[in-house]
């Protein structure tokens, strides 16, 4: 496994990953990634890092981890990762297409200078999932872009629990996966032309940092109908009963120029293997008693369960 994974340290761009450290390009060395300052950090066998400095108290175990990628293995977020490829697709032909009259324009000028024209390059793209848990989106997307984009695609993703970055790289070994802090993440500067965040906390001073000047942040949340059953029936007598997403959304246009939103909204008849899944990876359900989940499960065999998401799409805003 770790040869193969291997692979994906020989093809991203050089000086793409950092030492969280000293913040010094980290170098391939054998099974390490070493900085010149000799910090050091293993490439586990199953081919992730752990850029961690230290052990977190971890929020989540693997049980939400395999929850969450069987719910997705059904296809409940597929709606969600359809459109977030359409975006996605629509914003590297963009870049590509710009590339492309940036080399034309090159060779034009190359040749008035008797000079070559040079080899025809091929672009790279790179999108970082910023808290990706089990890698079950960004692996999603990735699929749906194969073959539509010109050139090579460099896909990443990062998030603070060891559990779920294990099952990433053993489910995905052709990208490059870290346990790492988004408060201290282990990538350069203008490293990413996506940076996608979803249903996750977000670090939007490291998001500024990390995505190239043109680049985009993708971040979802849940729109207020989301999982509205579930809410219900667990929280009729709590605050909880409904929520509102504004403080969320002005928040991020604090940071980012929010240059489109756009909401994917649909309802799905949900199996009871698939609820009780729903139910062990939603936050909405970790403070609701046994008896009550209980009650739940057994009130509806095949509940209709509404998916309610809203996409925030940012650009850097400079002189902040």
């Amino acid at each position: 496994m770790r040869c193969d994974s291997m692979l994906i340290f020989h093809t991203i761009p050089a000086g793409t990953v950092i030492c969280p450290v000293c913040s010094v390009t980290l170098e391939l060395q054998d099974n390490s990634l070493i900085c010149k300052s000799r910090h050091c950090f293993d490439i586990a066998k199953q081919g992730y890092v752990n850029f961690l400095l230290q052990a977190p108290k971890e929020k989540y175990d693997k049980r939400l981890f395999q929850s969450r990628a069987r719910v997705s293995q059904a296809g409940v977020f597929r709606g969600l990762t359809d459109r977030l490829g359409e975006i996605v697709q629509n914003e590297l032909e963009r870049r590509q297409a710009r590339q492309q009259v940036e080399l034309v324009q090159q060779k034009m000028v190359r040749r008035s200078l008797g000079q070559s024209p040079g080899e025809r390059q091929r672009t790279t793209a790179a999108i970082l999932d910023a808290g990706c848990g089990e890698g079950s989106h960004l692996s999603a997307l990735v699929r749906q872009l194969a073959g539509t984009t010109e050139g090579r695609l460099v896909a990443a993703g990062i998030d603070i629990s060891k559990a779920g970055i294990q099952m990433a790289a053993k489910a995905n070994p052709g990208m490059l996966w870290g346990v790492a802090d988004l408060a201290k993440c282990p990538f350069a500067n203008d490293s990413f032309d996506i940076i996608l965040n979803i249903l996750s906390p977000a670090n939007y001073s490291e998001f500024h940092r990390m995505l190239a000047d043109d680049g985009l942040v993708m971040k979802v949340i849940p729109g207020t109908e989301y999982l509205q059953e579930i809410r219900r029936a667990l929280h009729s007598e709590t605050g909880r009963r409904t929520y509102s997403n504004d403080r969320t959304i002005e928040l991020f246009r604090r940071h980012f120029e929010l240059v489109d939103m756009q909401q994917v909204k649909y309802e799905l008849l949900i199996e009871q293997k698939d609820l009780a899944d729903l139910l062990q990876m939603t936050p909405l359900a970790w403070q609701a008693g046994e008896e009550q989940l209980r009650l739940m499960q057994a009130k509806d065999k095949q509940p209709v369960i509404t998916f309610d998401f809203v996409i925030l799409i940012g650009k850097k805003i400079y002189n902040r």
